[in-house]
């Protein structure tokens, strides 16, 4: 392999880890923070 690919390689994998890990954070945040899924101690839904 050239150096280039090596290089192509690395950076591709890079993004695909930061990609994975902003959509993981992005969802976490919309499924816990959405009014919708937000359940309460209490049995109701939507923020405190």
């Amino acid at each position: 392999m050239s150096a280039c690919s090596l290089v192509c390689l690395y950076f591709s994998q890079k993004m695909l880890e930061l990609i994975a890990l902003f959509f993981d954070a992005e969802l976490s945040a919309f499924w816990f923070d959405n009014d919708l899924f937000f359940a309460r101690s209490d049995g109701t839904y939507g923020r405190d």
